[in-house]
């Protein structure tokens, strides 16, 4: 199982994955994990609060850490980290793990749904800014092109093929400066974080994001307690998936994707998660499916394959950069 989740296979052929042929298959199995999101948390929804939901399925992603790797071995990866590599978990922590879904979810509930799913894509905007800012990535004419593609396909599904309106509200510029957040983590683990195993980042992150759940709650009124003593059996499967699944297997394999391909690609090879969260969706649940899922996931295919027939060579710091991080063990 360890070798599983971190996408480092033996092999009996004479051609092994390379590092990029790693990341990509990392970064499949990242969306397809992450595709099961929504409906997980649509069957729970019903009975936790999203407070509630984050914090059970942070305690979840804990658990199938420690039991996945051990907590000896976890304790002692830690404590072979230097100060400033501690800092900078801290910080993903705290972007990732704490303010991003506490602003996500305070302005979800300010805001109408519509909104929250076009807003919620401009963090493909805000990664794509980062990579090229802080990590040295040169934004090419296959990034933009691409970058273009998909953000229409998003807004025609968004707007369910402008048959609805969007109206600018507080929840937005949340919702917004939550993608901010959530970029910013990915930012950090890219730059600084590289040399940290996966799971270790993972552990770090819902480490951090537990503990900011009992330093916010005094202020925050919920009810766990309430909710988990009336929280029906049958839903038990569901919450487990909800935290190995969409939780678990989801952080570590886009860890692990993140160390071996650049961060524009992964942003904008992962807007295909739109199409397979709509496909799950009505698989499982039967949620209908619109003419207008068919148009912007057309675009979404096509931004896709933009960026692969015009792509072009990083720039000689981006393919040093990445080198280096790959001979890191």
């Amino acid at each position: 199982m360890l070798s599983l989740l971190t996408f480092r296979p033996w092999v009996t052929h004479r051609r092994p994955l390379t590092q990029a042929g790693i990341g990509w298959l990392a970064l499949s199995t990242s969306m397809l994990a992450g595709s099961t999101f929504s409906v997980f948390a649509k069957m729970l929804s019903v009975n936790l609060s999203p407070l509630s939901l984050v914090f059970i399925s942070e305690v979840l992603v804990l658990t199938f850490v420690v039991l996945s790797f051990g907590l000896v071995p976890i304790v002692r990866t830690f404590s072979k980290l230097g100060g400033s590599s501690i800092l900078n978990l801290l910080a993903m922590g705290c972007l990732s793990g704490v303010i991003g879904p506490g602003l996500w979810f305070t302005g979800l509930s300010m805001t109408s749904a519509v909104n929250a799913n076009f807003f919620g894509k401009a963090e493909l905007l805000f990664v794509l800014l980062l990579a090229w800012i802080f990590l040295g990535e040169r934004l090419t004419r296959s990034h933009l092109l691409a970058a273009a593609s998909i953000t229409a396909g998003l807004v025609i599904i968004a707007l369910r093929g402008f048959t609805d309106s969007v109206t600018f509200q507080l929840g937005d510029l949340l919702i917004i400066l939550a993608t901010i957040s959530f970029a910013g983590g990915n930012a950090v683990y890219s730059k600084y974080l590289h040399h940290v195993p996966s799971h270790i980042a993972l552990c770090s992150r819902s480490t951090v994001a537990v503990a900011g759940f009992f330093l916010i709650s005094p202020f925050i009124p919920h009810s766990l307690v309430n909710e988990a003593s009336t929280f029906p059996l049958a839903l038990i499967p569901a919450l487990l998936g909800f935290g190995f699944i969409s939780r678990f297997i989801n952080s570590v394999a886009f860890y692990e994707s993140i160390e071996r391909l650049p961060m524009s690609s992964i942003s904008l090879v992962g807007s295909l998660d739109v199409i397979l969260s709509t496909t799950v969706a009505y698989a499982i649940l039967g949620e209908p499916v619109g003419w207008y899922h068919f148009l912007g996931g057309g675009f979404v295919i096509l931004g896709t394959l933009l960026l692969e027939l015009l792509h072009e060579p990083p720039s000689k710091h981006a393919a040093e950069q990445r080198q280096q991080r790959q001979r890191i063990p």
